[in-house]
């Protein structure tokens, strides 16, 4: 087990058509102290992310950046509620 650490590391991995990227930073801390910045839709792996460092470090202040990018194009569909529209229209009307 590590007591504790000042370092840097940076890995790369692209899965199924997602290129994921997780950057970790560590410098010396007289307690464990966690820090983590994860894209919204898995901010649920933040609390997964504290207790696996946390079993490898037992003290010290720890950075995680993680980001995601999709490589595929997708087709975006777009749909207009013409009601709420219209709903906008009138309120700017009544406004000006």
């Amino acid at each position: 087990m590590i007591k504790s650490m000042t370092g840097y590391g940076k890995s790369e991995q692209t899965i199924d058509s997602l290129n994921v990227t997780v950057e970790i930073k560590s410098v010396n801390h007289r307690y464990f102290e966690f820090s983590a910045r994860v894209p919204r839709e898995y901010g649920f792996l933040e609390e997964k992310l504290k207790k696996y460092c946390n079993s490898l470090i037992t003290r010290g202040k720890v950075e995680c950046y993680v980001s995601v990018e999709d490589l595929e194009e997708r087709e975006m569909e777009v749909n207009v509620n013409e009601t709420l529209a219209a709903g906008y229209v009138k309120a700017l009307k009544e406004l000006s």
